[in-house]
């Protein structure tokens, strides 16, 4: 038994030929020179500034968001820091208060020492 496929469709090999389109490129001289003289020197000038201050606006965005992104980093660390030195203060008062203690201990031996050789 012989199988006969159809024949391919042209269209379908025209579809898949088709060139990609590139990505669209800054305005050329020419389309400025047209944009010009279809709507005027003055409102390409304020389309252009307006442009440059969305631009400007986005990028210091784009910075604040960094500044405020390390800033947080290093209010972390500097609590860690202080918490770090806090405890270190506690401790070396406890010390310093032990310290005392003994201290006092030590010259009320003294004293208890002094007094039976004296009496």
């Amino acid at each position: 038994m012989d199988h006969h496929f159809p024949p391919p469709n042209p269209a379908d090999a025209q579809y898949y030929n088709y060139p990609t389109p590139e990505p669209e490129a800054l305005m050329g001289i020419d389309q400025i020179i047209t944009l010009v003289e279809r709507v005027g020197l003055p409102a390409v000038i304020i389309a252009a500034a307006f442009w440059f201050i969305r631009y400007q606006s986005e990028q210091s965005k784009g910075e604040r968001e960094e500044m405020w992104a390390k800033d947080t980093t290093n209010d972390e660390r500097l609590m860690k820091l202080v918490e770090t030195s806090t405890t270190i203060m506690q401790e070396m008062r406890a010390s310093i208060d032990k310290n005392s203690e003994t201290m006092k201990e030590l010259i009320t031996e003294f004293r208890f020492i002094q007094n039976r050789k004296n009496g």
